[in-house]
């Protein structure tokens, strides 16, 4: 009798590519190596790159909120000991400084990678008050007015957040209430997505002070449900996911809506920009494309398929990392290597 073997590796001997409107890229599902063994069964929220093409992951549950991989995935070091209690999202700033979403405290807090913080944003442990209960979904169902969805992906918790406790945000709040992530345009102006417990947009200037904010609830451009992420594109305008209206909106800086795209999104989680792309990803498994001119250039993936994700990154090559988080448990960091 003869034994026969599979390989454990098979993902990394072959060739997957996904190819629409021009682009085409290779899928690496793992491209972080050599990571400590708390990193390697930790959750990754999302990630992002710096000017220097290094990657850095988002991680919760180890105490260190970052972890800095080099340009070819390798494990450098972690940073920010103590500095974020439940992370979401982060950037790099032109400053070589890191800001990020800090949902536990409903702050921003910029720190460098010795892990020196720089400012903090909002009022730590205060969130505004928008008037949203997180305990509907929990007195609903004791009072059985409320049963939970199916559970997809096994995130009935998110699933719940989404379909209940949302819809008791009564108005649009001050700076924050569970922010979700941040982007700085080419003046150094600060944007936050404030959408975990509020339906906000807003701007600072480069040293924290409050400039605007522009939101509210509603299903219409300009209005949200779930302010999930925001990046600024090469125009400098501000692109925005509502994920659970499956919706981008695009604003100028002071809050104008540009252009508005609803449906087969795929709940877009996460949105970045590079010079001449804007890249959005669903956590249902789509990748949608758009240039500053308002048009879509690509769509890739579709429904449940290996570009589920929580979070994106782009590196100066046009190299796409995909952060599943709960969508693919199985991948903390996918690559999509841009093939030319």
């Amino acid at each position: 009798m003869k034994t026969m073997k599979c390989d454990y590796d098979r993902e990394k001997n072959m060739t997957i590519t996904y190819e629409g409107g021009g682009l085409k890229y290779e899928f690496i599902a793992d491209f972080a190596k050599g990571l400590p063994t708390n990193v390697f069964y930790a959750s990754v929220a999302g990630g992002f790159c710096d000017k220097h093409d290094n990657v850095y992951l988002g991680v919760r549950g180890i105490g260190y909120p970052v972890v800095k991989l080099d340009p070819e995935g390798n494990f450098q070091k972690l940073i920010g000991l103590g500095n974020i209690t439940v992370c979401h999202f982060g950037i790099a700033s032109s400053d070589d400084t890191i800001l990020m979403t800090d949902l536990g405290k409903s702050t921003i807090v910029e720190f460098t990678e010795d892990g020196k913080v720089v400012q903090t944003l909002g009022n730590p442990g205060h969130p505004s008050d928008t008037g949203i209960n997180y305990h509907y979904y929990e007195e609903q169902r004791r009072l059985g007015n409320l049963y939970p969805p199916e559970p997809y992906m096994r995130i009935p918790g998110l699933t719940a957040l989404s379909e209940a406790e949302l819809h008791t945000i009564k108005r649009m709040g001050e700076p924050f209430n569970r922010p979700t992530d941040m982007a700085i345009d080419s003046k150094g102006n600060i944007y936050v997505s404030d959408g975990y417990g509020n339906c906000a947009v807003h701007k600072f200037s480069r040293d924290g002070k409050l400039l605007k904010t522009w939101g509210g609830i509603g299903d219409e451009p300009g209005k949200f449900l779930m302010v999930h992420a925001v990046t600024v594109d090469s125009k400098d305008q501000v692109w925005v996911c509502d994920r659970d209206r499956n919706a981008v909106h695009v604003f100028d800086g002071e809050g104008n809506v540009l252009a508005y795209c609803k449906g087969n999104l795929g709940q877009p989680s996460g949105i970045v920009a590079d010079k001449d792309y804007i890249y959005c990803v669903g956590r249902g498994g789509y990748l949608t494309v758009f240039n500053p001119q308002f048009e879509v250039v690509a769509q890739l993936g579709y429904f449940n398929s290996e570009l589920r994700a929580h979070g994106i990154a782009v590196n100066s090559k046009g190299d796409l990392f995909l952060f599943p988080t709960t969508a693919t448990e199985d991948h903390q960091c996918i690559c999509l290597k841009r093939v030319k």
